[in-house]
């Protein structure tokens, strides 16, 4: 089949026929080659390109050559001069986050469908090399042909094919001087050391496609295993998730279960070593990037957003109804003492005395300051304390809403009510309230 009805077949068979995609060209011979299939298979596109402005005039002239092959063809074409703003021992990584960001607002912007990459059967063989040689177990399928928003439409066709094409279609194409330096890591074993292993052990295109597809369905199996252990064994709250340590097996290691939940959350390989280590140090050590905080506590370990978005607070009337408060619902009633009234046991219902409510209330996050009466005390005394009394740690402190009226906290959800609102012999009127507090971290 040519490589023109391969693109084709492979976009109409995961995207509609009227899908509009975004093409990241470089200005390349495989990213022109992808760009020349989708015009001649009247494919929707538009263009992303960003000067990274690594190398010079070579850098913008690639991008004037972009420009002007998208204006050729009446094609849109986005393009940014990225900012000098990174690490010389880093590039690859700053890079890496320059492309995504700018690929992924050109999706928006453009309502597209998808953003399709021109890598090909050879870097992806050179990409599971590179995980091996790196030590990474999960990354050693390589590269996937769709990984939404990510799709790859010539990644089962060998660079060799791609040059012929380019070559009987007189195509023309920027060449990156940078390809030839052997001191990076992929152009080593580009020019080094695949091409002997091929010729040594007479590896074959199709044994490569077949690798990467039994590496690729393993790699599922064993995603799906671990969705369905962490979905069993994590306790979660409506703020956090804990992991216990009696979950785990002792003859097993927790670090692969730890790089399946955590990597998503942004905590890389060396983060997760020492996360692993952290069972055996004292109670309250932690880790945290930019969106998380995972502690060791007594139970396991608890992974929290550092900054949770603050939920609008809502208000409650002295009705029967319905409410739905940052996933949590809530059931109120008005329930009258003549009426039949059993006493609640289920820690999911609280129930109080509505005469000694000063309503509306109201429900929201705990603050500094905030001071409850517990059951069966006089006085009142600091949330905060409360916690500590109830072995609570801080970090969870946000998994019990407060629910107070016009001047006291009279319940904190999931932690038990007020004094101060506690039905007695004397209550005519009992305000139920029934709730559910889901989890918001996986």
């Amino acid at each position: 089949m040519s490589l023109d009805k391969q693109v084709k077949e492979f976009l109409l068979k995961h995207f509609p026929p009227d899908a509009h995609f975004i093409l990241g060209m470089s200005g390349g011979m495989d990213s022109m080659v992808l760009g020349h299939l989708l015009l001649e298979s009247g494919i929707s596109f538009s263009i992303a390109h960003i000067n990274y402005q690594l190398r010079g005039e070579e850098s913008q002239q690639d991008e004037a050559f972009v420009l002007d092959w998208a204006n050729a063809h009446n094609i849109i074409v986005d393009s940014i001069k990225a900012p000098s703003n990174h690490e010389m021992d880093n590039v690859q990584n700053w890079a890496r986050k320059v492309r995504r960001n700018h690929f992924e607002n050109c999706l928006k912007k453009q309502k597209a469908s998808c953003i399709l990459l021109a890598h090909h059967l050879d870097d992806q063989w050179e990409t599971q090399w590179l995980q091996m040689l790196r030590g990474s177990v999960n990354g050693l399928g390589g590269i996937h042909k769709i990984q939404l928003p990510y799709a790859r439409p010539l990644l089962y066709i060998s660079k060799k094919e791609i040059e012929n094409y380019a070559q009987v279609k007189n195509l023309t194409w920027r060449e990156d001087s940078s390809n030839a330096k052997d001191h990076y890591n992929r152009n080593f074993l580009r020019h080094q050391i695949l091409p002997l292993v091929k010729q040594k052990f007479l590896i074959s295109e199709q044994q490569i496609i077949e690798q990467s597809e039994k590496l690729q369905a393993n790699a599922a199996w064993m995603e799906y295993t671990l969705d369905n252990w962490l979905e069993e064994h994590l306790i979660k709250d409506s703020f956090s998730a804990t992991l216990p340590f009696s979950a785990i097996p002792n003859h097993l290691s927790s670090t692969t279960v730890l790089y399946h939940w955590l990597h998503p959350k942004g905590f890389s390989s060396k983060d997760i070593d020492a996360i692993h280590q952290m069972q055996f140090s004292q109670n309250g050590s932690f880790r945290e990037n930019e969106l998380y905080r995972i502690t060791k506590t007594q139970l396991g370990f608890c992974l929290v957003q550092r900054n949770p978005s603050i939920p609008s607070n809502i208000q409650l009337e002295k009705k029967d109804g319905t409410f739905d408060w940052n996933g949590i619902k809530l059931e109120s009633t008005l329930i009258s003492k003549d009426d039949l009234f059993i006493i609640e046991k289920n820690k999911n219902v609280i129930q109080l005395d509505a005469d000694k409510i000063q309503f509306p209330l109201t429900i929201r996050i705990w603050q500094s300051g905030d001071k409850i009466q517990p059951l069966g005390m006089k006085g009142s005394m600091l949330i905060s304390d409360y916690y500590t009394q109830k072995k609570i740690a801080h970090s969870l402190k946000n998994n019990f809403p407060v629910l107070q009226d016009k001047t006291n906290v009279i319940a904190l959800l999931g932690l038990g009510i007020s004094d101060i609102a506690k039905i007695s012999k004397e209550t005519q009127t009992i305000l139920q309230i029934r709730y559910s507090l889901p989890s918001t971290i996986d």
